[in-house]
């Protein structure tokens, strides 16, 4: 059986369709579970750290079905398409015209988590059980698959399907990630970008620095800064404000645009705890299980996460956004934006350590 779930997104997006293809996989475990996304960089991440999913095609906004995955159905129809999105024109028409089989579509439900609401797509039989348990039970109790995968010099990627050439490529980024590990210190990761797409989601840089800054003079602990390689601004900023080229600055290290996702994952996965807000890094953090602190302001934690216990989730007493009407879509625009561009109510937040 060849069951294809078709989510594009950024990375947040992707990590929270993951439980229901974990669970899904579990229910069937003879069946191939295919994902079909537009994120390239997430890729090599869930190749090593969900084996649950039997094979990946990238697609695009402009190459929805790629010459891969055409190539794919034509030699082996799918019997079940399911589409993670609740366009139900745009999956009709996929479905028609490449897809050819049982069609299960997506649709938002306000009353369920993102991750809840990607399950009942394929699923609608569990709406009742989720509502009436929600997190105590074990449909969507784990994210990433990773305790089976432990990064070890000594991994043997031979039972991951894919080729040979993409294996090769993933343990040469582990070694990466590998090096940068070997003889480090424990250590803390800081997340201050959120990326191009929603800037309104930031913390104010100052605020950042004020606390790198007090977690210098206050601590001993090590501080490695993650970001993506749409940040150098943002990494600039952080090197002049916190002296970070000063060879006397040995317990900072600005890793900003630096390192692919794959590695990373890996350093997220070795911190002892996690700072950021919401991003697609802080998700593959409450995926990993860490301790996490974020703070929220336009977007709903209820709806997007993240979701892990071990997730501390810092919102203001003022915010205005979550008594808006449709919150929970994360559509809206904060009304009470501060001039440089951030909410307002954020600025009487700050985490402890």
């Amino acid at each position: 059986m060849r069951l294809i779930f078709y989510r594009t997104g950024a990375i947040g997006d992707i990590i929270h369709c993951l439980p229901a293809l974990k669970f899904i996989k579990e229910k069937y475990p003879e069946a191939s579970i295919e994902l079909v996304s537009h994120c390239e960089p997430l890729k090599k991440v869930l190749k090593y750290y969900a084996p649950y999913i039997d094979k990946i095609f990238i697609t695009s906004k402009k190459d929805p079905v790629s010459k891969e995955l055409l190539k794919s159905l034509k030699e082996e129809p799918c019997d079940t398409f399911t589409y993670l999105h609740s366009n139900w024109l745009k999956a009709i028409y996929l479905n028609i015209k490449f897809f050819k089989a049982k069609l299960n579509i997506y649709k938002k439900d306000l009353d369920l988590s993102s991750r809840e609401n990607f399950l009942t797509a394929f699923d609608p039989s569990l709406k009742p059980i989720l509502l009436n348990e929600r997190y105590d039970n074990n449909l969507l109790n784990s994210l990433l698959d990773y305790d089976c995968l432990k990064f070890s010099p000594n991994l043997d990627l031979e039972h991951h399907r894919g080729d040979e050439s993409a294996e090769i490529g993933i343990w040469q980024e582990c070694e990466n990630a590998q090096k940068i590990l070997n003889g480090v210190k424990p250590y803390i990761v800081i997340i201050p970008g959120v990326g191009k797409l929603r800037p309104q989601r930031a913390f104010p840089l100052e605020r950042w620095e004020d606390f790198i800054k007090k977690l210098i003079t206050e601590t001993d602990l090590n501080i490695k800064i993650l970001g993506g390689p749409d940040e150098s601004e943002l990494s600039l900023k952080l090197n002049v404000s916190l002296k970070l080229r000063s060879p006397t600055n040995t317990r900072i290290e600005n890793l900003i645009g630096k390192l692919d996702l794959l590695e990373s994952t890996q350093i997220l996965e070795s911190a002892m705890k996690v700072y950021a807000c919401d991003t697609g890094l802080l998700h593959i953090a409450s995926a990993l299980g860490k301790d996490i602190e974020t703070i929220y302001s336009v977007t709903s934690e209820f709806r997007t996460g993240p979701y892990s216990p071990r997730a501390k989730i810092f919102r203001s007493k003022f915010c205005k956004c979550q008594n808006l009407k449709n919150f929970h879509d994360n559509k809206i625009s904060c009304e009470y934006l501060a001039s440089n561009g951030l909410p307002r109510c954020t600025q009487d937040l700050g985490f402890s350590y």
